[in-house]
């Protein structure tokens, strides 16, 4: 029999075997600190703060009033819409996002999150406050440094590390959405844009278009003419890349921790917005506090010790000492 049960939110079934079994919980978040305490104790999630409404997409455009310093952990108003219904209100399987994470909470002896103090220490002393739990910093989990690269001419992917070799170091901008994220035609015409205005080298890891049959219309995904035109200053690869071997190259620029480009009131990118940002993050003046910082953060998340034998161990510790007594 197992000692502990360690569900993310949306398993709230995990409540009921546990109880059942008499396991011990532990919720595991892999979202921020912040996000966790912006949502609140308990009875925001559940809505009995509210009566039982939904609340109103204005409520989520401000820190709420438990967060007792000062933050800017808030929706815009193209985001806080969709949040009502999406997070709050039932959905086809008849609980909401924030039922489950709340019957979750309550039933576990312990929150872990997937952070640490040294970045989010405000936000973890204010969630150990307002759902009256033990909060446990997992560290940030960083995945291990990538291992020596195939020699190129064995590999598939030499050519993008042949152009990274013959850049500059620290002048290469890195773009990647993940396999989650889907691009539709015109998000990915305006983010070209936007890269050709600001004039920096970039490498953009782009998911081939699920619609995309054959070379011509993979092409077509982006604008015309702009391979040609931006060959001798950035590269276009679709599909996966080694993405921890190409952060580890020395060509790549650290820029800031949090450097948002400017939305419309409908949350649309401008390609203006998107250079005038990414050249304030890269290469300006303006920019440089940024670059500090994420220099300063990158200490921190690379320092394996910590995350492994501080954070980790910290936390298998205390899963030995507190689990289901039998």
């Amino acid at each position: 029999m197992s000692d502990w049960i360690v569900p993310d939110f949306s398993a709230h079934w995990a409540v009921d075997i546990a109880k059942e079994y008499g396991v011990s919980l532990v919720y595991f978040s892999a979202f921020s600190a912040a996000s966790s305490a912006f949502f609140g104790p308990m009875e925001n999630l559940t809505g009995a703060n509210r009566n039982y409404a939904l609340p109103s997409p204005q409520s989520l455009t401000t820190p709420p009033e438990w967060i007792s310093f000062p933050s800017m952990v808030a929706f815009k108003e193209y985001e806080a819409i969709y949040v009502p219904r999406g997070f709050f209100g039932a959905n086809s399987t008849g609980i909401s996002g924030a039922s489950r994470l709340a019957k979750i909470i309550s039933a576990s002896k312990a929150l872990a999150i997937r952070t640490c103090n040294e970045i989010e220490g405000d936000y973890l002393e204010l969630y150990k406050k307002i759902t009256g739990k033990p909060v446990i910093p997992t560290s940030v989990l960083p995945p291990e440094e990538p291992g020596k690269r195939v020699e190129r001419e064995m590999s598939s992917d030499g050519f993008m590390f042949d152009w990274l070799d013959k850049q500059n170091p620290r002048s290469v901008l890195f773009l990647g959405f993940g396999s989650e994220c889907k691009l539709s035609k015109e998000q990915v015409h305006e983010i070209a844009y936007g890269l050709e205005l600001s004039e920096l080298p970039f490498l953009w890891a782009l998911r081939k278009p699920n619609s995309a049959n054959n070379a011509y219309e993979v092409d077509d995904f982006l604008p015309l003419g702009f391979v040609d035109r931006t060959s001798e200053k950035g590269l276009v690869c679709f599909g996966w890349v080694p993405q921890m071997e190409i952060l580890g190259h020395p060509s790549w620029r650290r820029s800031g921790l949090a450097v948002e480009v400017k939305h419309n009131e409908v949350g649309s990118l401008s390609r203006d917005e998107i250079a005038k940002t990414l050249r304030r993050a890269m290469v300006e003046e303006e920019g440089e506090q940024l670059r500090t910082n994420a220099r300063k953060a990158a200490v921190v998340f690379g320092d394996h010790k910590l995350h492994q034998d501080h954070y980790i161990g910290a936390f298998v510790d205390y899963l030995k000492n507190n689990g289901a007594k039998r």
